[in-house]
């Protein structure tokens, strides 16, 4: 009898040790998994001095609570900021600016992102998707995207971003930037809704919405958007830029120049397209809209599209 109590007892704190054990691990795979909620309504809170905590090669979830007036870095792969601790799939957290300089697998979703530099500003290498943002009001680019990056760009609202005298907007893509962009609101930007140059490649995979009412339809090119002093365009191709548009609807004036390829299926535009220097545009399947096509010093001359030729309505 007194054995069989002894073992009962043990037996006892033995699983009394175990299910602290289990609690334990449970909470060291948390930690592991790499998951922190950083609420931006308390005093002395940083979301910069969480990343910079995190370990190199952890993957690590950051839900942000409230607006955080700070200018956040990420140069470790894996980091995701996410406003969307609840998942309601509403914004819950914004920043001032996200920069990612050489990070792989980062991701940007459900957050305000406004201020005095770049929505985002990915740079360096970096592999970034940006998702269900509301990206306003920067005085930089909302996205812009340089040095041989890979950007998806998916579901964001991104309006009155950029200076017009630096030709900043929407989506900016320069020296070699490849970007996805999907699902997209971009409109009244200070310059262009999308720019892709300098051997940069942008594509937009359907229910993009790019508007830029800054121009109004058969205005002489001079007057508006050749360059970003007089106005603004929908769409700027421009030095080796390549744009593939699929599904989309574009409003506004476009310009294509150096040598840029524009390639257009499925696709609705309302708005003037001007080009130059070679620049080649190539309409395919459903295009619709109107405006006037017209070119100058050889553009679209490998094109089935005739310069200064007025496109009806469908085309």
């Amino acid at each position: 009898m007194y054995t069989y109590k002894r073992s009962m007892l043990l037996g006892a704190v033995l699983s009394g040790i175990l299910i602290t054990a289990n609690i334990a691990l449970a909470d060291d795979r948390h930690n592991r998994q790499g998951i922190r909620t950083v609420n931006c309504t308390e005093p002395d809170t940083s979301i910069q001095r969480v990343i910079d905590k995190v370990e190199y090669g952890q993957d690590t979830t950051i839900f942000i609570v409230g607006f955080c007036n700070e200018r956040v870095s990420i140069v470790k792969d894996g980091i995701t900021l996410s406003g969307n601790r609840d998942g309601y799939d509403t914004i819950g957290g914004g920043l001032t600016e996200v920069k990612v300089t050489g990070a792989q697998r980062v991701q940007i979703e459900y957050l305000e992102l406004t201020g005095d530099g770049y929505g985002v500003l990915v740079q360096e290498g970096s592999s970034v998707t940006i998702r269900n943002n509301n990206i306003h009001d920067n005085v930089a680019d909302g996205v812009g995207a340089t040095n041989h990056v890979f950007a998806r760009i998916e579901f964001n609202r991104i309006t009155g971003n950029g200076r017009k005298d630096q030709g900043e907007g929407g989506i900016d893509a320069f020296v070699g930037a490849s970007v996805r962009s999907r699902g997209n609101y971009i409109a009244d930007n200070a310059y262009a809704a999308v720019e892709a140059g300098n051997m940069s490649y942008i594509r937009s995979n359907g229910g993009d919405i790019f508007v830029q009412k800054g121009c109004s339809q058969g205005q002489d090119a001079d007057a508006c958007a050749l360059t970003a002093e007089n106005g603004t365009v929908a769409v700027d191709c421009y030095r080796n830029g390549m744009c593939d548009f699929r599904g989309t609807d574009v409003t506004g004036i476009s310009y294509i120049t150096g040598l840029s390829n524009w390639d257009v299926r499925n696709t609705t535009i309302n708005g003037d397209i001007e080009g130059g220097g070679g620049a080649r545009l190539h309409l395919r399947g459903s295009v619709t809209g109107s405006g006037f096509v017209s070119c100058y010093s050889e553009a679209f001359a490998s094109s089935s599209v005739q310069c200064f030729s007025f496109i009806p309505s469908p085309w």
